[in-house]
């Protein structure tokens, strides 16, 4: 929720455009705030109303700053906003370098990492997949990439912009890969119809299990990924691995039509 104006100067996405552009150059301490919201070229470039009072108006002090996490975090409602803010800003580009609309084709890669965690932070905790790399307290979070046309760096080459984390959800440090992803891809989905007429979403072998792509059938999502290795499916694929001896035949090669991937799932994948 914005505060009235003329009761308070500074809103709450001003203040967070002033912590993202702070740590941008790398100023970490949040003392360094009062210094930069006398400065004219910040003021600028944070300021979120029409009009000149950016000229006369200085930025949110530090103790206020200081109470912006609370303020984000003070009910649902603002952490969904916040959320929101991440396709909100990817929407204005792909708009603003296509002429009001969506992208025809975009790639959503969905995947997960460690943040490392000082202190005892809440549902921070050891993971086993990642502490033989980094044996570390971690929180696992999981992040929607999106990109035009599957390439992320179409900018470069004159292309449509828009590429970005357009949602994330923070999870406890011990969970699997795929804890959650069914909630968060139905999410993430939502947001990406405002964005591009055709999704792909490539993913990771953690992801490639049968609870998940059963899901994505079901919505009728396309998506590719790699399956962990699996003997079964080694053997049925054996015969179309290596070209049999001899020339090709004159019609080519006939494969045998494509199996429904819930079949595959229940007969192999499960065992």
């Amino acid at each position: 929720m914005i505060p009235d104006a003329t009761i308070v100067s500074a809103t709450p996405s001003q203040n967070c455009s002033e912590n993202v552009i702070r740590d941008g150059r790398w100023l970490s301490a949040q003392d360094d705030l009062d210094r930069l919201a006398h400065d004219p070229a910040f003021r600028a470039a944070v300021w979120d109303r029409p009009g000149q009072n950016v000229i006369n108006e200085r930025l949110a002090s530090q103790p206020t700053q200081s109470r912006l996490i609370s303020t984000l975090t003070a009910n649902t409602g603002n952490l969904e906003a916040v959320r929101n803010g991440l396709t909100h800003s990817i929407e204005q580009h792909i708009k603003a370098s296509g002429s009001g609309r969506r992208a025809r084709h975009a790639t959503i890669d969905i995947d997960s990492f460690p943040i490392e965690i000082h202190g005892k932070q809440k549902g921070a905790s050891y993971n086993g997949y990642y502490n033989g790399y980094y044996k570390k307290t971690v929180y696992h979070p999981l992040v929607a990439s999106f990109s035009v046309a599957g390439d992320y760096d179409s900018g470069r080459s004159g292309k449509r912009l828009g590429n970005g984390f357009i949602h994330a959800t923070l999870r406890q440090g011990q969970v699997h890969t795929a804890n959650g992803v069914n909630r968060f891809i139905n999410t993430v989905q939502k947001q990406a119809s405002k964005l591009a007429v055709n999704v792909d979403y490539p993913m990771d072998a953690g992801y490639t299990i049968p609870s998940v792509m059963d899901c994505m059938t079901d919505r009728n999502l396309r998506f590719v990924g790699r399956l962990k290795g699996n003997s079964k499916l080694d053997a049925l694929a054996a015969e179309h691995v290596y070209r049999p001896a001899g020339r090709p035949p004159e019609g080519g090669y006939e494969y045998t039509s494509w199996v429904p991937i819930k079949s595959i799932h229940g007969n192999i994948l499960n065992g």
